[in-house]
């Protein structure tokens, strides 16, 4: 799951084991808590445009389950429509591929490869 803040670009990047309403529900809670702060409680902080860190989140269809559960919290949740998506989540999404790719052509993987080989075998 990949998260952005549109006004200062934070961007969270994280696992999921499995696309289950709990998991999903457990890592944005664990944003939210990332955004105000590890002392604080998610019930703690109510919310607002004005007040808040997070006010909105913009999200695809998966979403359509936490709605009710993200808005207790006093977090307005607009999901996009059928077939669409967050265009600066697309985004970031590229940028870490590309990121990603350009580690791992600087990696010398023969090298890499051949250790890794002697550890499955005689390790």
């Amino acid at each position: 799951m990949i998260t952005v803040s549109r006004n200062f670009r934070f961007i969270t990047a994280g696992v999921l084991s499995d696309r289950k309403r709990v998991t999903i529900f457990n890592a944005i809670r664990h944003v939210i808590n990332i955004y105000i702060g590890k002392e604080h409680d998610m019930k703690a902080v109510y919310f607002t445009e004005l007040n808040g860190p997070i006010h909105t989140i913009l999200a695809d269809n998966e979403f359509v389950s936490l709605r009710e559960d993200i808005e207790e919290f006093g977090i307005e949740v607009n999901i996009t429509a059928k077939e669409e998506h967050v265009p600066e989540v697309e985004r970031q999404n590229h940028v870490i591929k590309e990121r990603a790719r350009a580690i791992i052509q600087t990696l010398c993987l023969e090298k890499c490869v051949l250790d890794l080989s002697i550890t499955l075998f005689f390790g």
